[in-house]
């Protein structure tokens, strides 16, 4: 009887990661006891140079993120010694709980502050939609949160979308893709309008080479986030 219902618990949990069509896909999927199963299909590596997953850091600006009764904390930082302007992004992402460290982040192209100064070259700003300035903050369940981190744009690469989910047992990343954000929608209808492309425009505002946005969606449904195509 327990093989049995736990291959019936798989079943239910491929098709929670696999399923398709106009429901889209399945980002992860949380288990009755919290644990996370993510999908590879989503998750890319993050790009460093040689030798730059070696260099030292000092984890600072701590960030409280509430999950039921759990505490998570958020630490961000540059590499020490490092050229890039501090002022502007973060190489590093640190998440501990109780004093152990359960997730660690670095990539040699920074994570964006979600507000930035003048001239910096980030040219959105996603603070308003945030307490903190490092990460977007996502109710999924009432034991479950995303966090969203923005990376920095780079030439004609869309920036990097990092998102992190934290329940009371597990934290995991269960998404990195290079992917703009165009829209969000926060509350209990959360949604992100991604595009994987970068279109350029003339000065008629028509796109060079009559490429066209390759549009995306990420939604909330059912304490998970989906994924589709539009």
């Amino acid at each position: 009887m327990i093989m049995r219902k736990s291959f019936l618990f798989l079943l239910l949990l491929c098709g929670a990661l696999c399923a398709n069509g106009q429901t889209g896909s399945a980002i992860f999927a949380v288990g009755t006891e919290g644990t996370i199963t993510t999908n590879s299909s989503f998750i890319n590596p993050f790009y460093n140079y040689p030798g730059a997953p070696s260099l030292t850091y000092s984890p600072q600006n701590p960030v409280n993120v509430q999950v039921g009764t759990k505490t998570y904390v958020v630490k961000t930082c540059i590499f020490n010694n490092w050229d890039n302007d501090a002022d502007t992004g973060f190489h590093i992402i640190e998440v501990s709980s109780g004093g152990q460290v359960v997730l660690t982040f670095k990539s040699a192209l920074q994570w964006a502050y979600l507000s930035y100064p003048a001239g910096s070259g980030m040219y959105r700003n996603f603070k308003s939609y945030s307490d903190n300035n490092y990460f977007i903050k996502v109710p999924l369940s009432d034991s479950s949160v995303a966090i969203i981190f923005v990376g920095w744009p780079y030439d004609s690469t869309p920036s990097m979308l990092t998102i992190v989910v934290l329940t009371q047992t597990d934290a995991k990343l269960v998404y990195n893709k290079n992917m703009e954000i165009n829209t969000i929608t926060l509350g209990s209808a959360f949604s992100m309008i991604l595009q994987s492309n970068t279109v350029e425009y003339n000065a008629q505002n028509v796109p060079f080479n009559g490429e066209t946005p390759k549009l995306h969606t990420i939604w909330l449904e059912d304490g998970v986030l989906r994924f589709k195509d539009n």
